[in-house]
């Protein structure tokens, strides 16, 4: 059976013209990403601990040092967004026990 379909794709094969491929034109390059954001936050990996997601809220663990102020103010509604919600609060908060963790803080999103 399968060397009748090998056949029979031969043939067909043989029929076949070729079509000039066209010549590439150029493309305006897109930006891409830089490999030190994390996508679904926007912000720098070297300041992301960890990132969880619990029911409707997204708590994301970072190192207050390494921080951009302008990612951390825009991480919530990007954190939201990357899973098709909306954001309905944000806030920054330390831990329940820094000496634990030190520099660590967390930023709690909550979305619908």
């Amino acid at each position: 059976m399968n060397k009748f379909i090998f056949a029979a794709a031969s043939l067909a094969l043989l029929g076949c013209e070729s079509v000039p491929v066209p010549a590439p034109t150029a493309v305006a390059e897109q930006p891409t990403p830089a490999a030190n954001i994390e996508p679904n936050s926007g912000m720098n990996r070297e300041s992301i601990s960890a990132i969880m997601g619990i029911e409707n809220k997204i708590v994301v663990f970072f190192v207050a040092a390494n921080a951009d102020p302008a990612q951390l103010a825009a991480a919530p509604a990007k954190l939201c967004a990357s899973r098709g919600l909306r954001l309905v609060s944000a806030e920054i908060k330390d831990l329940e026990h820094p000496a634990s963790m030190p520099g660590i803080r967390k930023l709690v999103a909550t979305c619908r």
